[in-house]
């Protein structure tokens, strides 16, 4: 291969399948995690990259947290805690598609100041009950995403990330900061203010995208009477929470809590997760067959994992 100008035969290599990945993992003509088993083994096999950095990606922490929260959305289904809070959800909100949306938005306002990690907060609490409220809906990936599920998704995706970048313990700053050198106080003084100045914006942007979204992705359901019958109903047959739910709450607030103290323990949040994870197995709320059946957490551990580790090589 002909090096390109500014990187060795190497590099040129490298960058050379990882565009290859990236138009496989788009184009799909095989299932993802293909693609990027056969690019893991072309790397290894060309001498592109020694097999043990072929493999490093799977030492990501962040890798690690994205599998554990799929877990978690796994263990909210299992026990029948996440149709709970969907029904709950459904019953107090649902006024509107509209309304729907915006308490999904204000639920990550409330807990983006408490819990750094993006990936912790929108993979391991906003996913799982925006997953359950638009499966009590009936909507689920497919034919019937458009019900209500890709609106709610998009809204639970777009206020994660905006929120992240609204609060200094979510946009990463701590992990900035440590790299500045003390002395560096004017750096420091640019950081301070680009926070402090994506709060407005941020404000508009989560009062803004709810009603934007809902223009280009409208709901099939608008009638939301019917479905705040079916979730009092349902709410009224399930009656209180059972012992698998009760653990399940008790642990994600000891995860959460986790998270939020990260600063004064110092603990990873993929750490705490993982922790966490354990617990459900321990006391069974979980077992190690509900874990093996999440297909979805595999198949995200396996293609993330070596795609994440390319590009920083």
């Amino acid at each position: 291969m002909i090096p390109l100008p500014g990187l060795n035969a190497t590099q040129s290599h490298l960058l050379g399948i990882f565009v290859a990945t990236i138009i496989a993992l788009v184009a799909q003509p095989v299932p993802m995690g293909v693609s990027v088993l056969i690019a893991m083994t072309l790397l290894a096999l060309t001498g592109t990259l020694a097999p043990a950095k072929v493999l490093s990606g799977f030492s990501n922490v962040t890798v690690w947290l994205i599998f554990t929260a799929f877990l978690f959305a796994r263990s909210v289904s299992v026990t029948g805690f996440g149709n709970r809070v969907g029904y709950l959800f459904i019953k107090r909100f649902a006024r509107s598609p509209l309304t729907l949306g915006y308490s999904i938005t204000g639920a990550n306002v409330v807990l983006a100041p408490f819990i750094p990690s993006d990936t912790a907060r929108g993979g391991g609490i906003i996913f799982p009950i925006t997953r359950s409220v638009a499966s009590d809906f009936g909507s689920e990936p497919g034919p019937t995403a458009g019900r209500i599920g890709t609106y709610l998704m998009l809204i639970g995706f777009h206020s994660t990330y905006t929120t992240s970048a609204m609060f200094s313990d979510g946009n990463g700053r701590q992990s900035v900061d440590r790299r500045i050198r003390p002395q560096d106080r004017t750096c420091r003084a640019h950081l301070d203010a680009m926070v402090s100045g994506s709060v407005v914006p941020g404000l508009l942007s989560l009062l803004i995208v709810p009603g934007l979204l809902i223009r280009f992705f409208k709901p099939e359901i608008e009638d939301m009477a019917p479905a705040r019958e079916l979730a009092r109903s349902e709410l009224e047959r399930m009656g209180p929470p059972k012992r698998g739910e009760k653990w399940l709450m008790a642990i994600m607030l000891g995860v959460m809590a986790g998270w939020v103290t990260s600063p004064l323990h110092g603990i990873p949040n993929t750490f705490v997760a993982l922790a966490g994870l354990s617990a459900l197995l321990l006391v069974k709320v979980m077992t190690w067959d509900d874990l093996l059946a999440e297909h979805k957490a595999w198949d995200a551990l396996i293609w993330f994992a070596p795609l994440i580790m390319m590009p920083i090589r």
